[in-house]
C-alpha cells in the first residue's frame, strides 16, 4: 500500500479550467494547448468518430467487472453532473464502484473512469482504454486524474488502467473477465506527479499569452495524438513537395537535417548516409526522370498468369468482438472488389459485395470469392501480406475453407512489390509506393473528388452506417460510394499494369 500525501497546490486562482483532454494537450505542445484554447471548435475532437464509439461501449463493458456500481449521469447539465458526481462521492461505500465522476479541484476537471472506494475517503483509480497495452500516456493522464483527486481531498491508495487483451478470443457472449486485463501502474504513476505539478504551473501563463508559444515542428507534432493544427506549423515545409520528410524510410533521421536547417531534399549534404533506394529517390526528383528497371519490371509481368484476378477487400475493427471466434482489433473483411481480365485487349469482368449486415462477413466473404477467383490465373493484389493475412484468419474461423485457401495462396501476386523494392520510381510518388501515391504518378488518374477516398474513411463510414442509427437511404448512399472506392482500385491496378506493360514495350 502507498502512502500518498497531497502535491502541492497551485498558487492563485486559475482563469480556466483544465480537463484530462487539456492537459494532455499541455503535456504534448505547449503550442497545441493555447491553439486548442484560443480557437477551440477547430481542436476539438469528433465526438461522433467511430474511435471515440469504440472507446465508449469498451467503458460500459469494463462496469461488468465492478458489479453494484452507481453511474454519473452526464445527460444533464454540468451542474447537475457535479451535484450527481459530489454525492457519489460523499456517499461512498467499500462495495459501490462509482462510474465516471467528475472530480473537481483548484480549477482542475478529472472525469475518472472508476473510483473504487476502499475505505472513507480512499479510492483506487480505475482508467478504462480500448487498446491492448498500457501506453506512456496513458500513466500521464492517470497522473492528471490522481493529481486531481488528491487537490480535491481523496486519498489515493491505487492506479490501474483496463485495456482489453488482444489474445482474447469470442466464445459464445463476451466475458469481460477474459477480455479485459488490469495493470497496476502505481509505481509508474506516482513519479509523474512533480511533472503534472509543473505543467499545470505553466497553464495559465500560456493562456494567458497574446500569441502561441513558438515552438517548431518535431516528433511531438504526431505523439501521442496527430496535432489538429498541424497544417498551420507544417506549411513551410508543405510548400516543399520534395522534402526531406518524404524521403522514403528516413523517418526519425530527417530531424537532425531539419534543425541543421535542411528542408528539401536536395539540400541534404553529400555526407549525410542514405540507402541506395534514398540516393535513387533523390536522383529522380532532381532529373525529373522516373527510374525505372526494364528487366526488374518486365521479370515481374511475366510471371502473371491469366486469367488475371484484381483483387481488393475493405475491413473495418472494434475492440470488443462482435463475431464468434474473433479477436479485440481484428480486421473484419466487409466488402470486396474483384476485376478480372481474361486476355489483354479484353474488357474486365467486375465482381463486387458489400456486406448487408447478416450472418458473419468473413464466411460470406470466403464463400463468394471462391466462385469469383476461379481455378487458374493470378490473383494481383496491393499489399500481400494484408490481403492474405485477413483471409487466413478467416480461414482460422471458418476452417472448412482452409484447403481452398491453402491451394489459391500461391497464385496471390503483390502489385507493391515493384514500387516497394524501387524498380519503379516516379519523383511524383514523394517516396511512397501505396496506391494512392502510384496511380497518380504512373496513370494520371486519383481519387480526387471521390465520396470516399481512403481505407480509413471506407472502415470509418461503413461502422457508422452499418451500426449507427441512420436511414436506409443514407446507408445505400453510402454503400455505393464504398463500391465506387473499392472497385477504382481494382481498377487501378489494371491500369497500373497495363501502364508498365507499354512503358517494357517501348
Amino acid at each position: 500500500m502507498h502512502n500518498v500525501s497531497a502535491p502541492p497546490r497551485t498558487r492563485g486562482a486559475r482563469t480556466m479550467n483544465i480537463s484530462k483532454s487539456s492537459y494532455m494537450q499541455l503535456r504534448q505542445c505547449r503550442k497545441l494547448f493555447w491553439l486548442a484554447r484560443h480557437r477551440k471548435a477547430a481542436g476539438e475532437a469528433d465526438e461522433t468518430s467511430p474511435r471515440m464509439e469504440q472507446g465508449r461501449r469498451v467503458e460500459e463493458l469494463a462496469r461488468d467487472l465492478f458489479p453494484a456500481g452507481v453511474a454519473v449521469n452526464h445527460e444533464q447539465a454540468f451542474s447537475g453532473v457535479m451535484a450527481d458526481s459530489n454525492n457519489a462521492l460523499r456517499d461512498a461505500t467499500s462495495d459501490r464502484p462509482i462510474f465516471q465522476a467528475v472530480v473537481h479541484a483548484e480549477g482542475l476537471l478529472a472525469e475518472v473512469d472508476i473510483l473504487m472506494p476502499r475505505k472513507k475517503g480512499v479510492f483506487d483509480i480505475y482508467e478504462v482504454k480500448s487498446s491492448t497495452e498500457v501506453k506512456d500516456e496513458h500513466l500521464h493522464d492517470v497522473a492528471f486524474q490522481r493529481h486531481v483527486c488528491i487537490a480535491a481531498g481523496l486519498d489515493v491508495r491505487k492506479c490501474f488502467v483496463v485495456h482489453v487483451d488482444s489474445g482474447y478470443v469470442r466464445n459464445g457472449d463476451v466475458d469481460p473477465e477474459k477480455l479485459f486485463k488490469i495493470v497496476d501502474v502505481t509505481p509508474l504513476v506516482v513519479p509523474l506527479a512533480a511533472e503534472v505539478e509543473a505543467n499545470i504551473r505553466a497553464a495559465d501563463r500560456i493562456v494567458a499569452a497574446k500569441t502561441p508559444p513558438d515552438i517548431d515542428i518535431g516528433p511531438h507534432c504526431s505523439d501521442p495524438q496527430p496535432c489538429p493544427f498541424a497544417d498551420e506549423c507544417w506549411g513551410h515545409v508543405h510548400k516543399e513537395p520534395k522534402n526531406i520528410f518524404t524521403l522514403s524510410r528516413l523517418g526519425q533521421k530527417a530531424w537532425p537535417l531539419y534543425r541543421g536547417g535542411v528542408i528539401r531534399s536536395a539540400d541534404i549534404p553529400v555526407s549525410f548516409k542514405l540507402s541506395d533506394k534514398q540516393r535513387l529517390q533523390l536522383r529522380a526528383e532532381k532529373t525529373g526522370r522516373p527510374h525505372f528497371g526494364a528487366a526488374e519490371i518486365a521479370s515481374f509481368l511475366a510471371r502473371l498468369e491469366r486469367p488475371l484476378h484484381y483483387l481488393d477487400f475493405e475491413t473495418f475493427q472494434t475492440a470488443i468482438p462482435i463475431f464468434e471466434a474473433s479477436s479485440p482489433w481484428q480486421q473484419i473483411p466487409f466488402q470486396f472488389s474483384v476485376h478480372v481480365k481474361a486476355a489483354a485487349g479484353s474488357k474486365p469482368r467486375h465482381h463486387s459485395w458489400v456486406w448487408d449486415g447478416d450472418g458473419d462477413p468473413r464466411q460470406i466473404l470466403l464463400e463468394k470469392l471462391e466462385p469469383v477467383l476461379s481455378s487458374a490465373g493470378s490473383i494481383v493484389v496491393y499489399n500481400q501480406g494484408f490481403e492474405l493475412g485477413v483471409l487466413s484468419k478467416c480461414c482460422d474461423a471458418f476452417p472448412e475453407s482452409r484447403k481452398w485457401f491453402d491451394a489459391v495462396r500461391p497464385r496471390f501476386v503483390d502489385l507493391l512489390e515493384p514500387f516497394r523494392s524501387f524498380a519503379a520510381y516516379h519523383p511524383d510518388q514523394h517516396g511512397s509506393a501505396s496506391i494512392k501515391s502510384v496511380l497518380p504518378a504512373w496513370v494520371g488518374k486519383d481519387y480526387d473528388g471521390m465520396e470516399i477516398s481512403d481505407g480509413s474513411m471506407a472502415s470509418d463510414e461503413f461502422t457508422r452506417v452499418m451500426f449507427g442509427d441512420v436511414p436506409d437511404a443514407e446507408r445505400r448512399r453510402v454503400v455505393a460510394a464504398l463500391e465506387e472506392y473499392c472497385g477504382q482500385d481494382t481498377e487501378g491496378m489494371i491500369w497500373i499494369v497495363d501502364a508498365l506493360d507499354r512503358r517494357i514495350r517501348k
